[in-house]
C-alpha cells in the first residue's frame, strides 16, 4: 500500500496544534432550567423516555441547548418511543453539531458516512470528525485515524492517521491501541527514510509505552533529538518537557527553556504557555518582568489554550502586567469555562455576582458556580452551600 504524506507543518503538526482549536459549547441556562435539564437525564436513563423528552424538547426550543438536542435526536434514532426516525434523528444531531456538541458531531458524521436519512457524504463526515475530535471525542479521533489511514473523505497520510490514534489511546479507547501495532510497522519504514515526524511520533509510542512498547525515556529522547533537529516543534516541546521535569535526564530549566522557546517560535500554543510560566516563575534564568510573557500568554489564548486563556482573563480582570480591561476578561476566562476550566467558572460566577464587569445577574452567577462546583472547584461548592443555607 502506497502511502501519500504531506510536509510537515501542512498536515501532522497543524493537526496537532487543531485539537484544541474549538472550545467546547456552553450554553448558560438559568439555573432552574439547569435543573430541569439534570432531573430529565435522570428520568432518560430510567427510561422514563416521554418525561424526559418534553424537558428536552422545550430546553432546545427555549434556550438551544446543545445537549438537550443531542438527546432528542438520540430518543428518535433509537427509537424509545417509537419505531426509529432517522430523519429526526439527523435533524437533530445537527442543530446539536452546529453549537459544538462532540458526541451530537460523532453522531451525525455516523449518519452522513452511511448515507442515513439523506445523501452519502464522506467528506462532509470526515469534516465533523474533525470538528468532534478536536473537542476530544475519543470514537471520532479514531474514526478519523481510520480515514487517513485508508484516504477516505480525506488525502490519505500515515503520519496524520497514528496521531489521531495516539490522541484516542491516550484517552483510553482500546481499539486505537490495538491499531497503534500496525502504525508502528508503517512508522519504521518511514523512519528508515529519514522522516522527521515518524521519528517523533515513534518517540511519543516509546514514551507512552504503546503498540508493544515498553515505555522508554532515553528511545524517545533519541527519537524527539533527531525530530527537533530537522525542525519538528512537537519533539522539541517534548525534549524541553524532558529537562523541565527531569524525565530520564538530569531537570535542567535553562535547556528546557532553550527548547520551548525552540518550538515556541515555531507556533507551539503549548510551549509558548510553557515558556510564559517560567517566566512567571523566574526559572532558567528567565525574567519575570520580561516584555515576551503577555504576546506568549496572548498567542497561546488564541490558540484555544485553556490555561493562557484563563491566566490572560485573570490578569485583565485584575490589571496585572496589563492594563485593566475587564470586558477582555470577560472574554479570556469565558473562552476557558468553555473548555471546562472550574477556575474560569468561578470566576465568571463571581463577576455576575459582583457586576463586576457585566450586568450583575445571580442567576448567571448560580449557573456559573453549580458548573464550577460540578467540575471540582471547592470555593465554589461552599459559596453554592451558604447561598442554599441563606434560602432556607
Amino acid at each position: 500500500m502506497i502511502i501519500k504524506t504531506k510536509s510537515i507543518k501542512r498536515v501532522a503538526l497543524s493537526i496537532i496544534a487543531a485539537f484544541i482549536a474549538f472550545s467546547g459549547y456552553v450554553n448558560a441556562l438559568p439555573i432552574d432550567a439547569y435543573n430541569q435539564y439534570k432531573q430529565a437525564v435522570k428520568q432518560f436513563r430510567a427510561k422514563e423516555y416521554k418525561s424526559a423528552q418534553s424537558v428536552f424538547a422545550k430546553l432546545a426550543d427555549e434556550y438551544s441547548y446543545a445537549p438537550a438536542m443531542l438527546k432528542l435526536g438520540v430518543i428518535q434514532q433509537k427509537g424509545y418511543l417509537a419505531k426509529p426516525n432517522y430523519e429526526r434523528a439527523r435533524y437533530w444531531f445537527k442543530k446539536a453539531s452546529e453549537l459544538d456538541d462532540p458526541e451530537a458531531q460523532y453522531q451525525y458524521a455516523k449518519m452522513l458516512e452511511r448515507g442515513l436519512a439523506g445523501e452519502k457524504n464522506v467528506e462532509a463526515a470526515a469534516k465533523w470528525r474533525h470538528r468532534s475530535a478536536e473537542l476530544g471525542h475519543k470514537v471520532s479521533l479514531y474514526d478519523l485515524g481510520i480515514m487517513y489511514f485508508y484516504g477516505k473523505g480525506v488525502e490519505q497520510s500515515i503520519e496524520t492517521a497514528a496521531i489521531m490514534l495516539i490522541k484516542s489511546a491516550d484517552k483510553g479507547y482500546k481499539y486505537s491501541k490495538s491499531r497503534l501495532f500496525t502504525m508502528k510497522r508503517l512508522l519504521n519504514a518511514e523512519k528508515e527514510k529519514g522522516d522527521a515526524i515518524a521519528h517523533y511520533l515513534l518517540g511519543t509510542l516509546n514514551r507512552k509505552g504503546y503498540a508493544g512498547f515498553r515505555p522508554n525515556d532515553a528511545d524517545a529522547l533519541k527519537l524527539y533529538t533527531y525530530a527537533a533537529e530537522k525542525g519538528v516543534a512537537k519533539a522539541q516541546y517534548e525534549i524541553a518537557q524532558f529537562y523541565y521535569y527531569g524525565r530520564g535526564v538530569k531537570k535542567s530549566y535553562k535547556k528546557a527553556a532553550k527548547y520551548y522557546k525552540l518550538a515556541s517560535d515555531q507556533g507551539d500554543i503549548f510551549a509558548m504557555k510553557k515558556l510564559a510560566v517560567m517566566h512567571l516563575n523566574k526559572q532558567g534564568g528567565l525574567s519575570n518582568k520580561s516584555l515576551e510573557i503577555i504576546p506568549l500568554l496572548e498567542k497561546s489564548a488564541a490558540g484555544a489554550h485553556q490555561y493562557s486563556q484563563r491566566k490572560l482573563g485573570y490578569m485583565y480582570l485584575t490589571g496585572d502586567m496589563v492594563k485593566q480591561d475587564k470586558k477582555k476578561a470577560f472574554d479570556l476566562l469565558m473562552a476557558a469555562a468553555k473548555q471546562h476550566d472550574a477556575f474560569a467558572q468561578r470566576t465568571i460566577g463571581d463577576m455576575y455576582q459582583k457586576g463586576n464587569g457585566v450586568t450583575k445577574d445571580q442567576n448567571e452567577a448560580t449557573y456559573w458556580y453549580t458548573l464550577a462546583a460540578e467540575n471540582g472547584d471547592k470555593d465554589a461548592k461552599e459559596l453554592l452551600r451558604r447561598a442554599n443555607n441563606t434560602n432556607e
